[in-house]
């Protein structure tokens, strides 16, 4: 019998299941010849070189329950996987192709992964419009809340410069040219 998962959680949580065996194989592993990619980086983003895995994707150095992160031999820069941001609501003017101007959702990020952060803040100076900072350096990323409970929906919504909350999210990587104005750059996993 073949077993799908249901709805964005279930896709969400069996990427998660499959990131941890790939930590869990790879640090418990057999000794094996070691290979090294050579790994151009952007300057504002260094992301050490990793071991790469027979699938192209690199893990960083840790893995836990709050950060699993993997880079691709393609791009080498920009991290894929779960991981824990620390931040608060902001609602943000966007514009984006065509001049299509809208009041979107956004997180102010204060603090948690460093290798997401520096990722967005290098896609920022590299003229992507999708996320943007503010005057402080921090990132603001788009987000969509309606894959949340009510009550996580509340606890982002609710929160302030001054009373910040975590999310864990799941972060697929940036999206080619044409995002929409309001693009989610990560799905909420949990809020807390």
């Amino acid at each position: 019998m073949k077993m799908r998962p249901q709805g964005a959680l279930s896709r969400i949580l069996l990427a998660f299941g499959l990131l941890l065996a790939a930590c869990s194989a790879w640090q418990f592993a057999e000794p094996t010849p070691t290979v090294l990619v050579a790994v151009t980086t952007v300057p504002t983003a260094p992301i050490p070189p990793s071991p790469c895995k027979s699938a192209g994707y690199c893990p960083l150095p840790s893995c836990s329950r709050t950060e699993c992160l993997f880079v691709s031999a393609n791009d080498p820069w920009y991290p894929t996987g779960i991981a824990t941001l620390q931040g608060y609501f902001a609602k943000i003017n966007k514009t984006g192709f065509g001049n299509d101007t809208q009041l979107c959702d956004g997180f102010v990020i204060v603090g948690g992964s460093q290798a997401l952060i520096r990722a967005y803040l290098s896609l920022i100076e590299q003229g992507n419009g999708v996320n943007g900072k503010n005057d402080l350096n921090q990132p603001i990323i788009g987000f969509d809340a309606s894959g949340v409970s009510a009550m996580d929906k509340q606890r982002i919504l609710s929160s302030t410069r001054q009373q910040t909350i975590e999310m864990l999210v799941f972060s697929p990587g940036p999206r080619a040219m044409g995002a929409p104005t309001c693009y989610s750059t990560v799905e909420i996993i949990k809020v807390t």
